[in-house]
């Protein structure tokens, strides 16, 4: 994937990360809200000072604290979109990245960026 490519969807995620904190979803999960205490996190803190590091341990830890079916399907899917922003854009690392996108949307069939 080509880095200005990574670079636009990074943009597009720290748009939706912003959004992520309005609402949530109307079927939550019991994890729901420690999943996205994790995302907000790592992509309004971490990623935002270039800790990908630090950006990757938490969202993979939402993504293990979700477990098969402790989060919302959307939640998943948003954390796995970060994710895989983390690993595209912030650690350059296309075949994570991808692998992330793809489990999102196995999470949710409707997981996508922000246009």
């Amino acid at each position: 994937m080509p880095l200005r490519l990574l670079r636009s969807l990074a943009a597009l995620v720290l748009a939706s990360a912003f959004v992520l904190t309005l609402g949530r979803p109307a079927h939550a999960g019991p994890q729901d809200k420690d999943a996205q205490k994790l995302l907000d996190s790592a992509m309004n803190d971490d990623y935002l000072a270039t800790e990908f590091d630090k950006a990757k341990k938490k969202l993979e830890d939402a993504v293990a604290k979700c477990g098969a079916s402790g989060c919302s399907p959307e939640l998943l899917g948003k954390i796995n979109i970060a994710l895989g922003t983390v690993y595209g854009v912030g650690l350059s690392k296309s075949a994570e990245a991808k692998t992330a996108f793809i489990a999102a949307l196995q999470a949710d069939p409707k997981a996508a960026l922000d246009p």
